[in-house]
């Protein structure tokens, strides 16, 4: 029997489901830090001038958000070994 492209994709993401850690206390702990570096950085980016305009705090939000969910998916790739040499100094 054959296995589809969806039942494969499906068969990876339980797969990689299955190794992520299931402790719900460390997104707890980390929250407030992760919320704190995001609003340094959106206090860095507002104010700043951008093509002759000042760039506002929802606008800073913006690649504020942009830069967490590359973090995100950097720290997953190196956890799950599929960043090979990422985390090499």
């Amino acid at each position: 029997m054959r296995t589809t492209r969806a039942e494969a994709g499906e068969r990876n993401r339980r797969a990689l489901l299955d190794m992520a850690p299931h402790d719900p206390d460390p997104g707890a702990r980390l929250a407030p830090s992760v919320r704190s570096q995001e609003n340094h950085l959106t206090a860095l980016f507002t104010g700043r001038s951008h093509n002759g305009s000042v760039v506002t705090s929802h606008q800073a939000q913006r690649p504020t958000t942009a830069l967490r969910a590359l973090r995100v998916g950097l720290g997953q790739g190196v956890t799950h070994g599929l960043a090979h040499g990422a985390d090499a100094s």
